[in-house]
């Protein structure tokens, strides 16, 4: 099966095929992903810190497609929808802002597919306008900034803490 690739800038509306998705615990070593084996793992005991994604199976225009994603769309989806079968049937709309390592994914639509009525006079389901939330754009950006500034805040503990190493090496040399 076929895994999406969202283009940066782009919108894409899909439906969750599934109640839950399959957590992937892995880590990233020389350009590729290897499965976490948990205790005991070669790679945890070398300090790589695995990595956890998560994949439902989506139907995008018909086609039947994997969808993977990490931990902050699994929480924006929890915001829409916390039981999981509120999940499955949901058309969403997810956006890509970001390229590279700047990457972020914000779901901007959430229509859950329970609350569906019929009219007696008609045979078409329809969906009421409550059922539909909708992440404006300011919201969106406000996630990606506050994103951006604890990535910011991390990276100066760092260039803190590897100056003080430094420092101290400068020092002892003296």
């Amino acid at each position: 099966m076929t895994y999406i690739q969202i283009k940066p800038g782009a919108e894409v509306t899909m439906r969750i095929l599934d109640t839950l998705p399959v957590k992937q615990v892995y880590h990233w070593v020389d350009g590729r992903s290897i499965m976490c084996t948990g205790t005991g793992c070669i790679y945890c005991r070398q300090g790589k810190k695995p990595k956890i994604r998560y994949t439902y199976n989506v139907e995008i225009d018909g086609q039947v497609y994997k969808w993977e994603f990490g931990t902050k769309i699994l929480r924006q989806l929890m915001s829409y929808a916390e039981e999981p079968k509120e999940r499955q049937g949901a058309l969403i709309t997810v956006r890509r802002l970001g390229t590279g390592l700047q990457t972020q994914y914000v779901i901007t639509s959430f229509r859950r597919a329970g609350n569906v009525t019929t009219s007696s006079n008609s045979k078409h389901a329809s969906t009421s306008a409550e059922d539909v939330r909708h992440r404006t754009q300011s919201e969106a950006i406000s996630e990606f900034v506050e994103d951006a500034l604890k990535i910011l805040n991390d990276l100066e503990g760092t260039l803190l803490a590897i100056k003080r190493i430094l420092e101290g090496e400068v020092s002892n040399e003296s």
